[in-house]
């Protein structure tokens, strides 16, 4: 971090001084410095020896996409197993009839053991194998398997 400290102090600078006073050449601007107003927004905190990124408020979300994850893209990575499952066919009408129809007789509570639990998934995803086609593991690895479909309430 300390050369990229480095480098963005030579970025930023806004007058890249002469080499010498005495040879008349006055001092020009920087020709490869940041736009003007990205020091504004972002910054290299030499007491924290960390990038310093700016609130919500403060654009953060266009400078997140370049270091790291933004919230748009948190929500974009929990939607994706959603998405691929609707591909898939997984959340068509028939697929949740029978998920509904074998586990409507069943009361999760807290007392329930993790083996009923994943007998009742596979229980879903051998009869959808058999009347559509979708193969079992394919609903097994989705997310009506991985996330609960009940609450203890």
């Amino acid at each position: 971090m300390a050369s990229a400290k480095e480098l963005w102090d030579i970025e930023i600078k806004r007058w890249w001084p002469a080499a010498s006073s005495e040879d008349g050449e006055p001092d020009m601007p920087h020709d490869t410095r940041f736009d003007r107003e990205f020091p504004l927004y972002i910054d290299y905190g030499d007491y924290d020896r960390r990038w310093l990124v700016p609130n919500n408020s403060d654009q953060n979300a266009y400078f997140m996409e370049i270091l790291g994850e933004t919230r748009v893209s948190k929500v974009e990575n929990l939607i994706k197993p959603w998405r691929e499952a609707d591909l898939a066919g997984i959340s068509t009408p028939k697929v949740l009839s029978i998920l509904n129809a074998i586990f409507k007789n069943h009361y999760i509570q807290a007392d329930a053991t993790e083996d009923k639990v994943r007998r009742l998934y596979r229980n879903v995803a051998e009869r959808v194998a058999a009347e559509t086609g979708i193969a079992s593991k394919l609903f097994m690895d989705s997310p009506f398997v991985k996330w609960p479909l009940y609450d203890y309430a």
